[in-house]
């Protein structure tokens, strides 16, 4: 169980707890584990294999012998490897298959001390979270650069900075960048964050794993931007990489294919980690129909990636064989398959749709139930049709496909499963709403984010559904009424992060809204000017907190009301007084918490206390959240660790 982080619950990511890794000398710092043995361990691991390839077509007297294509093909995948042993994420599995003996853990690669630990393999999930965020920033502004260009040149009719071929790899690399290396990973960032807080957990878990699934993430975006600078050309076939057409295009191509491959590798490790972790290392009392939200759209978005990816990994292996070992999956002069491509492409890539916007569900949902101070409305059924849309994600492939010359009987049933999925979106439509019902809504950022979400995605869903009809669909193929659907989806998660930005304010998302609607839907009404709010609103300080009844709470489940903040949020209490931690953090705990108009301050002392629980002189104000009787009532301080 050495991988796994039973042995560090009560450690993980405090500093103090564990000693910095001593600094290696002389010769030692080229050997140990770090950038400087990735400087040459990534060149030797990489030209030799590239070398070995170049033997055996020697030896098999296969001429030429530099060949470029297959050539480069080994080199996107052995100069990786030699990165990821350069800076040591193999190191503890090495140790372990070579026979040695078990060597003690010491920590050392846990939490970080420094800004130097977040550029090194670290096994903290709160440390991998924030690389995962910060590697996704980066590649988010390389994306957003390349469409500015893109939409620069069609600025006006005619070329203007590039020429077609260029302009189709702009526009490739930025729409591969935004899936693959933006929108799925951010949420992989948040989940390795929060999750283990959420459900009582010490780490994810497979810490190790989880290192090097954040690792395969940049790897995968570097082999993807390399493209554009192949002999030949970078991508130009789009992010769809439709067969054959990306078989015969420039060498970038290659670049793309392989990037995929390790993107996919990163969400499929990665999504592997949130299962196990959800499944086995939920802290004692936290069943499955207490997790919060956010947990069960992690639980189902890691399911989809981990039955879905492989397709997507499948269809390039194929393109790959087409283009360097000459087989005709795809060449119909040869009796390839061309719509076979297809099938097996947007069989992920529609479940890859649910990939990016479950996640962004989740955080709707707490976001709105915390700020409308009430329980979520219908949480088991807002749980199940997460799982609802699970299934029906991989029913619904082909309707990417009905002007594309598939079988006409596969058209209708095809139509009828993706109008059936409308309903358990319906479902988290109705329930959010229903939940902000005679709620005291806190019209706070995350809330005015919260609510532009509702109205993103509830037109860009009615759009989904006029598409989802096989005659609309065929006259609307190929027009910007497609483009507007599916940008109005993906903006929405993108947008989400704007959530932990605490120093966002009101005007951001006012222009965000006025700026994007005009851009979609052009028909609308006139843009309205968006103001933001008096600043004299946001100067207003917190109102007292309210005491929170608790006897509903605590006597059922025999909690000791001896419950401690940590970070803002509810993180543990003890079954009577002696008993095993049990996780207070779930639905119907919040659920009452939301309800009672808590308002969690930081405490003057700036130091972390426990809540105290006295017992009130008067029953609380508001009746409707009052308990049976007079009992013992919490008085919360938010204090930061």
């Amino acid at each position: 169980m050495t991988e796994t982080s039973n042995h560090h619950l009560d450690t993980h990511g405090s500093g103090a707890a564990h000693g910095s890794p001593p600094r290696p000398t002389g010769w030692h710092r080229w050997t140990g584990p770090g950038w400087l043995r990735a400087l040459w361990t990534t060149p030797a691991f990489g030209f030799f294999w590239i070398g070995f390839a170049c033997l055996v077509r020697w030896a098999a007297h296969w001429h030429p012998i530099w060949k470029t294509v297959p050539l480069v093909t080994i080199g996107t995948v052995s100069l990786p490897l030699g990165f990821l042993i350069g800076i040591g994420v193999f190191d503890y599995w090495a140790y372990y298959f070579s026979g040695r003996p078990t060597r003690p853990e010491d920590h050392s690669g846990h939490g970080a001390r420094g800004w130097r630990d977040y550029f090194r393999p670290n096994t903290d999930h709160k440390v991998i979270g924030l690389q995962y965020l910060v590697a996704t920033g980066i590649f988010f502004l390389i994306g957003g650069l390349l469409a500015l260009l893109a939409r620069a040149e069609l600025a006006h009719p005619g070329d203007q900075y590039f020429n077609p071929q260029t302009f189709n790899v702009l526009i490739s690399e930025h729409a591969a960048l935004m899936i693959f290396a933006v929108v799925v990973p951010v949420f992989a960032g948040l989940g390795n964050f929060v999750i283990p807080l959420m459900i009582g957990a010490g780490d994810m878990a497979f810490p190790r794993l989880n290192a090097l699934s954040f690792w395969l993430l940049p790897i995968g975006g570097v082999v993807m931007l390399s493209g554009m600078f192949a002999p030949g050309g970078g991508p130009s076939a789009g992010w769809t990489c439709y067969a054959p057409l990306c078989t015969h295009q420039p060498m970038g191509e290659l670049f793309y294919n392989m990037g995929v491959q390790w993107a996919g590798a990163s969400s499929i490790l990665t999504a592997l980690n949130f299962l196990v972790t959800i499944i086995t290392m939920r802290a004692p009392g936290m069943t499955f129909w207490r997790m919060p939200l956010l947990v069960w759209a992690n639980f189902a978005t890691s399911t989809l990636v981990v039955l879905a990816t492989p397709f997507i990994a499948g269809s390039q292996f194929f393109v790959l064989f087409d283009r360097v070992m000459h087989t005709n999956f795809f060449e119909t002069a040869n009796g390839g398959y061309v719509l076979g491509y297809q099938h097996i492409f947007w069989f992920y890539s529609h479940p890859a749709v649910y990939i990016m916007i479950l996640p962004g569900f989740g955080i709707v949902s707490e976001v709105i139930s915390v700020m409308s101070r009430k329980p979520i409305f219908g949480y088991r059924l807002m749980a199940l049709s997460l799982l609802g849309i699970l299934i029906l994600g991989f029913t619904v492939w082909a309707h990417h496909m009905f002007v594309s010359g598939m079988a006409p009987w596969l058209r209708v049933p095809i139509m009828i499963t993706t109008l059936l999925i409308a309903i358990p979106t319906g479902i988290k439509i109705f329930s959010w709403l229903a939940t902000m019902w005679n709620g005291r809504i806190h019209f706070t950022v995350p809330m005015l984010w919260a609510v532009g979400f509702i109205a993103m995605f509830t037109i860009g869903g009615l759009s989904g559904i006029y598409l989802g009809s096989v005659p609309i669909d065929i006259m609307a193929n190929q027009t910007y009424f497609i483009v507007a659907h599916i940008r109005r989806l993906l903006l929405v998660p993108e947008d989400e992060r704007a959530h932990v930005q605490r120093a966002a304010r009101e005007a951001p998302l006012l222009g965000d809204v006025h700026r994007v609607q005009p851009h979609l839907l052009p028909h609308a009404l006139p843009r309205a000017a968006g103001h933001a709010a008096p600043r004299r609103r946001l100067r207003e300080p917190l109102r007292r907190p309210e005491p929170v009844h608790l006897d509903r709470i605590l006597r059922p489940r025999r909690l000791d009301p001896d419950l401690r903040l940590q970070h803002g949020l509810v993180v543990e209490a003890r079954r009577g007084r002696r008993g095993e931690p049990v996780a207070c953090a779930h639905a119907g705990v919040a659920g009452q918490l939301a309800a009672s108009d808590l308002q969690l301050r930081q405490h003057p002392a700036g130091r972390r206390r426990p809540l105290r629980v006295r017992r009130p002189r008067r029953p609380p104000r508001d009746s409707r959240h009052a308990g049976p009787g007079p009992g013992r009532q919490l008085v919360a301080w938010f204090t930061s660790s």
